[in-house]
């Protein structure tokens, strides 16, 4: 008996009789019964390849648009992060100058090397070749009796 539940002829023994194609009788075989479930499974392909096409167009146009104003987008990010910092150092002054003397200390290194970094980034050649190189050729012709 367990065997007959298992075999696949056995699945329409108890079933009611199913008219396919305009004909009555015998229920569907298994070559109708594959042909629907593969139908069944192209349709479902085709309904997720229309959602997916629809995902893939929205994913392409902000994928575009965020290239396009990457510029901007890490600016407007780095604007609201600086001025963020800038409120929360502002209500630290406010509630406490002698408790914020090390973000004091901070901001002022994060300040002095962000400028160091504008500065030699943009004149770095200029202050070198017109400052810094007679400087150092000065302390070389004069280092002898300039050591202590």
């Amino acid at each position: 008996m367990a065997e007959s539940r298992l075999h696949p002829q056995n699945v329409y023994d108890n079933a009611t009789v199913i008219e396919v194609d305009g004909t009555s009788g015998n229920p569907p075989g298994p070559s109708y019964i594959y042909e629907r479930k593969l139908e069944m499974h192209q349709q479902k392909d085709v309904e997720i390849q229309r959602q997916q096409s629809k995902m893939g167009k929205v994913q392409d146009a902000v994928t575009i648009k965020v290239r396009t104003y990457s510029s901007v987008i890490k600016n407007v990010v780095l604007l609201l992060l600086l001025g963020g910092y800038f409120a929360y150092f502002t209500c630290a002054l406010i509630y406490s100058v002698d408790k914020s003397t090390a973000l004091i200390v901070l901001t002022c290194l994060t300040v002095f090397g962000l400028v160091y970094s504008f500065i030699s980034e943009y004149y770095g050649e200029k202050i070198y070749s017109k400052v810094l190189k007679p400087l150092g050729e000065l302390f070389d012709t004069h280092w002898t009796w300039a050591q202590w």
